[in-house]
C-alpha cells in the first residue's frame, strides 16, 4: 500500500514515481501538443469548431487518462464539471441540421389583394 512517504527516513516522498513519468509526459508533451497544434493550425485545415472542441477535450482526456493509468480517484465536483463539457463537446461534433429555408410567397397561396 503507497502511502505517500518514501520507506526511508519517513520523509515524504518528491516528485513522481518512475512508473508514473509515462503518463505525465505523454498528457505534458503529446496530448498538449496535438491539441495546441490544431488549435494553432491555419482556418483552411481545420475548422474553427475542431479546434475549439480539442481544446476543450483535453482536460477531458486528462483526467480519463488519470483514472485508468495511475489510478486516481476522480471527485463529485470534477466527474460534475466533466459532464457540461462533454456534453459540449458531443454537440459541437454531431453534424449540423438541415436549414429549413423560409416560405416563398408562392407557398402562402393566392394572395386576395385586401390590405
Amino acid at each position: 500500500m503507497r502511502t505517500g512517504r518514501s520507506a526511508c527516513a519517513g520523509r515524504p516522498r518528491r516528485g513522481p514515481a518512475p512508473r508514473e513519468g509515462a503518463p505525465v509526459a505523454w498528457l505534458g508533451v503529446a496530448a498538449a501538443a496535438v491539441a495546441h497544434r490544431l488549435f494553432t493550425a491555419r482556418p483552411t485545415r481545420v475548422r474553427a469548431t475542431t479546434a475549439g472542441t480539442s481544446s476543450l477535450a483535453e482536460p477531458l482526456a486528462a483526467a480519463l487518462i488519470g483514472v485508468l493509468l495511475p489510478h486516481e480517484h476522480l471527485t463529485a465536483p470534477a466527474g460534475a464539471g466533466c459532464a457540461p463539457v462533454l456534453a459540449g463537446t458531443v454537440i459541437t461534433c454531431l453534424p449540423p441540421l438541415p436549414r429549413r429555408r423560409a416560405p416563398s410567397p408562392e407557398d402562402l397561396g393566392p394572395s386576395t389583394g385586401r390590405a
